[in-house]
């Protein structure tokens, strides 16, 4: 159809699009994140899925170890809550429930899989 109408009509980009995404930035890994429980458990399953991965992702665990079974242990905590411990995710994170809430926490130190490099004493002697 002719511009004029009904059909609308779009401009052409200024800026070629693999270009655009080249010059942004990764955003920063944010050390913890806060959810809402009540308003996961009220959204739609995909959608409350998605928005854990993204929250896991945002805290450090890298994208391709983070698997369906991490985002699966991410939405017990919302939907099948019942007093269970700390999901350990890729990358040394940590993801609890308390409160109402959902808190996810990157790895405590800068090593990507969350160790300190420091062993605890021998209990025997050497």
């Amino acid at each position: 159809m002719t511009p004029g109408h009904g059909t609308p009509t779009y401009g052409t980009p200024t800026r070629n699009t693999s270009a655009r995404a080249r010059d942004t930035p990764e955003p920063a890994h944010t050390k913890d994140l806060t959810l809402d429980a009540t308003l996961l458990h009220d959204a739609h399953p995909a959608l409350r899925r998605r928005a854990l991965r993204l929250a896991a992702l945002a805290v450090g665990c890298p994208p391709s170890d983070t698997s369906a079974r991490h985002v699966d242990a991410l939405d017990a905590l919302v939907v099948a809550w019942a007093g269970q411990g700390p999901v350990h995710l890729p990358g040394g994170a940590r993801a609890r429930r308390a409160c109402g809430r959902l808190f996810l926490r990157a790895a405590p130190t800068d090593v990507p899989d969350g160790r300190t490099g420091v062993r605890p004493p021998s209990t025997t002697q050497e």
